[in-house]
């Protein structure tokens, strides 16, 4: 089977959940910081040990998904970004028009019940370009509802459990990018130069049950870390290995990236698994369009979890028809 190369990172998208984090002193919530070194000796092969075939209709009443966060980007005219700091977070030099948008944001998603609104950026700091300034919540907390987050270049609808099915969030994406494209001006009305949907699966100690990371990986998820015996020559306790790893990709609506990475849950030491499908614009402000980005990137996302997961389908209490 082929080996690809692993990557260690640190987180790069943000969240709207706070308490997760994979790397201590580096929370989702702040803006990028990370690094990636290719390791040419450390390598990663995936292998579905159980066979187990994807079912396109299977939910579960116990999963452990985290977090949902549907994103949308495009660029912003006039921000020249230099090249040695492309991907890294760039400052907005006039972030009135953004700071327009916002407020006629915060409005409309007002009308709808989002009224309770929450800077994430200090006033008097500068926006940065890809950054979520504000989030948006319904105000009498409705349970199942999702988080609207804005900022300049950036707008995402974020859903924490509980988490019915895939087609009770669309209707929320929907509702987003109604008030995204309502907020904007006629001049903002841009192409996405991406679409990124992403799944936070965070596999605690009720599906581990005390099984090491590295056994859990292999056994559980198909996952298996190799290093040459040069290297494992020194190693004194193999279960105590500690795996970080992210790859990415191609397919054919984009790129697949998934990582890897040990972490805290709601102060619960868990195995993060973050899985996000990245459509590659441009792509027209047009609802139908991004529907069927989104359900392609779904699809991806559904049928690789489910495959990978077989061995622990009946802890999760798998059902049909969701």
């Amino acid at each position: 089977m082929a080996k690809r190369p692993v990557y260690l990172y640190y987180p790069k998208y943000g969240s709207s959940v706070d308490n997760v984090s994979t790397v201590p002193g580096y929370p989702t919530g702040l803006p990028p910081k990370y690094e990636r070194f290719l390791g040419s000796a450390l390598e990663f092969e995936t292998a579905d040990p159980h066979n187990v075939k994807p079912m396109a209709d299977i939910v579960f009443k116990q999963p452990p998904l985290v977090e949902i966060a549907a994103e949308f980007r495009w660029d912003i005219p006039g921000l020249q970004v230099p090249e040695q700091f492309a991907g890294a977070p760039m400052p907005v030099m006039d972030g009135t028009v953004h700071e327009i948008q916002f407020m006629n944001f915060a409005s409309k998603a007002g009308a709808k019940g989002y009224g309770l609104i929450e800077r994430v950026v200090p006033t008097g700091f500068p926006l940065l370009a890809g950054q979520a300034t504000f989030r948006y919540r319904n105000a009498i907390a409705v349970e199942g509802a999702p988080v609207f987050q804005l900022g300049p270049g950036v707008f995402s609808v974020n859903l924490v459990p509980p988490y019915k099915s895939w087609e009770s969030f669309l209707p929320y994406i929907d509702l987003g990018l109604g008030l995204l494209f309502d907020s904007r001006s006629q001049e903002q009305q841009v192409p996405f130069s991406e679409v990124r949907l992403g799944y936070i699966d965070a596999f605690g100690d009720n599906l581990r049950r005390g099984q090491s990371v590295v056994k859990f990986l292999a056994q559980n998820l198909g996952v298996t870390v190799q290093l040459p015996p040069s290297i494992m020559q020194f190693c004194t306790d193999q279960d105590g290995a500690k795996v970080n790893l992210a790859v990415s990709l191609p397919i054919s609506t984009g790129t697949l990236n998934l990582s890897i990475a040990e972490g805290w849950v709601r102060n619960a030491r868990s195995l993060i698994m973050n899985t996000t499908v990245v459509h590659k614009g441009p792509l027209a402000p047009d609802k139908a369009a991004i529907v069927a980005a989104m359900n392609a990137a779904h699809k991806v996302i559904h049928d690789s979890f489910v495959g990978m997961t077989g061995p622990l389908h009946q802890l999760m209490e798998p059902v049909t028809g969701g």
